[in-house]
C-alpha cells in the first residue's frame, strides 16, 4: 500500500453544529417512568450476577472489575453515570473481564444510557465500557495494564490480559444503548472491545461526544452493525491488532461547528502520514453513511480525510456513503460506493448526493431521486450507505443528535 493511500486512513472528526456540551444535564433525575427511586455507587469489583434496574440512578465511580464468571444484567432504560476523577488513574470505566459477561440491552423506546454526572457534561468526562475476551487473533499489546492501571483494588496484571484461541467467545451483548461524554485520548474510548469473540453481539450503539476515538476494536472477531459515531474528537472506528470482524450498517456525522477544530489533537492531523510498521487489522466495512462539512469555509487548511479505517492496512469497503471530505478515498477503494467530495468552497456537497437532511441531523436517508437510493452491491442491498430509504430510519428515538 502506497503513501498517499496509507494518508487516507483515519479520520479527523473535525470542526460543528454540536456543541458536545449542554447547559444543565437537565434528564440526569429523570427515567421513562418518572423520577428514579434512588441512588447507587458502582465501585470496585463485581463478582456473581448482577442487575442494574432501571429504577436506580447509578453512579460509576473509578474503575469497575466485572470478574471472570460473573454476568451483569443492565436493564431497558437504565442510566448509569461516570463520576468525573482528577486522578487520571481513576477514570470512571466499566470493564468486563476475560471470561465474564455484560447483559445490556435496551429497546427502541427505553435505551440504556451511559452519561456524564456532570451537572454540565463535556467530553471526557468519564472513560468507558471496555470488553476483554478470549479470541483470536491478536498480535501484541494484549494487556491493559499500561492503559488501565488499579492501585485502590489490587488487580492482578494477569486479569486485564485480553485474546486466546476462541474465536467464538462471547462476551456478552450491548444494544440500544448510548455511551456520552466519554474518553480518554489515546487509552480509552468509550467503547473498547478487545479481544472480543464472534459470540459478541454489538448493535444499535451510539457513541457520542467522544474525547478519544468513538469505537475501538483491538483484535479479535466481533461484528457490529447499526452504530452511531456522533462528533467524536478523534477517529469513528479504530482496527488494530488482527481485527477481522464487520462493522455495518453504521453512521459517522461530524461536528460542524468551528471552534471545535481547535480541539482536534495535533497529531490526528500529522498521523495521515506515519502509519507503516502496524498490525494488520482486516475488517470489513459495509453500508456506511459517513456525513462530513457541508462546505469548505468552515474548515482552516485541507486536512479532514475521508477514510476512516485507523491502524490497518488491509481494510475493505463497500456498498458505502461519504459526504462532506475534502481529502477522499482513492478510486481503487471503491466498491459500489460514493465518495463526494465538493468541487468549491461554496458548493453544498450534499446537492450531489441528495440526502434528505444531513447538516440537521435530521434524516440522512436518500431522497428520491438520490443516486444513493439505487446502484448497491448486488446480493447486498439495493441502495448505498446506512438508510434504506423505503423504510423510517432505524436511529428512530433511541439516538440522539441534540447535544
Amino acid at each position: 500500500m502506497n503513501t498517499f493511500t496509507r494518508c487516507l486512513l483515519t479520520i479527523a472528526m473535525a470542526a460543528s453544529i454540536l456543541s458536545c456540551e449542554k447547559n444543565v444535564n437537565a434528564d440526569r433525575l429523570l427515567r421513562p417512568g418518572g423520577a428514579f427511586a434512588g441512588t447507587a455507587t458502582l465501585s470496585g469489583i463485581i463478582t456473581g450476577n448482577r442487575t442494574l434496574s432501571n429504577d436506580t440512578l447509578y453512579l460509576l465511580s473509578g474503575k469497575v472489575f466485572v470478574t471472570a464468571g460473573s454476568l451483569l444484567t443492565i436493564e431497558a432504560g437504565a442510566r448509569i453515570e461516570g463520576i468525573k476523577s482528577t486522578d487520571s488513574s481513576q477514570v470512571a470505566t466499566l470493564i468486563v473481564l476475560k471470561g465474564a459477561q455484560i447483559d445490556c440491552n435496551g429497546t427502541p423506546a427505553e435505551p440504556v444510557v451511559f452519561t456524564s454526572h456532570e451537572s454540565v457534561p463535556a467530553m471526557g468526562d468519564w472513560g468507558g465500557i471496555v470488553l476483554l475476551g478470549k479470541a483470536s487473533p491478536v498480535t501484541k499489546n494484549t494487556s491493559l495494564k499500561n492503559i488501565i492501571t488499579d492501585t485502590s483494588h489490587h488487580i492482578a496484571p494477569a486479569l486485564l490480559k485480553y485474546g486466546g484461541n476462541l474465536p467464538a467467545d462471547n462476551s456478552g451483548s450491548i444494544s440500544y444503548t448510548r455511551i456520552e461524554y466519554a474518553g480518554v485520548p489515546y487509552k480509552i474510548s468509550p467503547l473498547t472491545l478487545c479481544g472480543t469473540g464472534s459470540g459478541t453481539t454489538l448493535e444499535y450503539i451510539e457513541v457520542a461526544c467522544s474525547k478519544n476515538n468513538a469505537f475501538d476494536f483491538k483484535g479479535g472477531n466481533t461484528s457490529a452493525h447499526h452504530l452511531v459515531a456522533l462528533a467524536p474528537l478523534r477517529e469513528a472506528f479504530a482496527t488494530s491488532e488482527d481485527y477481522n470482524g464487520s462493522i455495518s450498517y453504521s453512521l459517522v456525522a461530524a461536528n460542524n461547528r468551528p471552534a471545535f477544530l481547535a480541539t482536534i489533537d495535533s497529531s490526528v492531523k500529522s498521523s495521515f502520514r506515519s502509519i507503516t510498521s502496524v498490525p494488520h487489522a482486516r475488517p470489513l466495512f459495509s453500508n456506511l453513511t459517513v456525513v462530513g462539512l457541508q462546505n469548505k469555509t468552515t474548515l482552516t487548511g485541507n486536512w479532514l480525510y475521508a477514510g476512516i479505517f485507523t491502524r490497518t492496512l488491509g481494510y475493505r469497503l463497500s456498498n458505502s456513503l461519504f459526504l462532506g471530505y475534502f481529502t477522499s478515498i482513492t478510486t481503487s477503494d471503491s466498491d459500489y460506493n460514493i465518495i463526494s467530495v465538493p468541487p468549491s468552497t461554496k458548493t453544498d456537497v450534499n446537492d450531489q448526493v441528495q440526502l434528505i437532511s444531513p447538516w440537521d441531523y435530521a434524516d440522512f436517508r436518500p431522497a428520491t431521486f438520490s443516486p444513493a437510493a439505487t446502484g448497491g452491491k448486488p446480493g447486498i442491498t439495493t441502495y448505498r450507505g446506512a438508510f434504506d430509504p423505503e423504510q423510517f430510519p432505524w436511529t428512530g428515538i433511541w439516538a440522539r443528535f441534540d447535544y
